[in-house]
């Protein structure tokens, strides 16, 4: 009955998860991909016959995690090095994958911002100091400067 209740809720979490991550990103950019082939070796890929919208993935993550909260209790019984090293596997993997990401997604977003950012503060600036130039009040204190007036 505990495994029942863990299994649902894992459901729901991963599928909220999901479902959170894809309504993101289709706010983002405006659609979610399909999937139309599906690369299995370097010279292999299997074209489908249509497109598998990725909001499928809500369905699938919910199914993994039930697979996932099944099979433990069955590997820890049989095998504990085993159960213990699918855990660290994918917590570890999990973990390095977000840590890896949001430091790539991190660096490329603060390079573009500061990038942007200086390119619009030096076209800005050399705008006003144009405008500043062609100003003929400008050049009449300059002459005034030079010839001190």
């Amino acid at each position: 009955m505990r495994t029942r209740r863990l299994m649902f809720r894992w459901s729901l979490v991963t599928g909220g998860l999901i479902a959170l991550f894809w309504a993101i990103y289709y706010l983002f950019t405006g659609s979610v991909p399909t999937v139309t082939s599906i690369k299995m070796t370097e010279a292999w890929e299997l074209s489908l016959p249509f497109g598998i919208s990725r909001w499928w993935d809500v369905l699938i993550g919910p199914i993994w995690s039930i697979i996932v909260i099944y099979s433990l209790p069955k590997l820890k019984g049989k095998d504990d090095d085993l159960a213990v090293s699918l855990i660290i596997g994918v917590i570890t993997g999990l973990g390095a994958s977000l840590i890896i990401g949001l430091g790539v997604g991190l660096a490329a977003g603060l390079a573009a911002g500061l990038g942007v950012g200086l390119a619009a503060g030096l076209g800005v600036g050399l705008a006003a100091l144009i405008k500043l130039i062609a100003n003929q009040r400008f050049w009449a204190k300059i002459g005034n400067w030079l010839m001190v007036k």
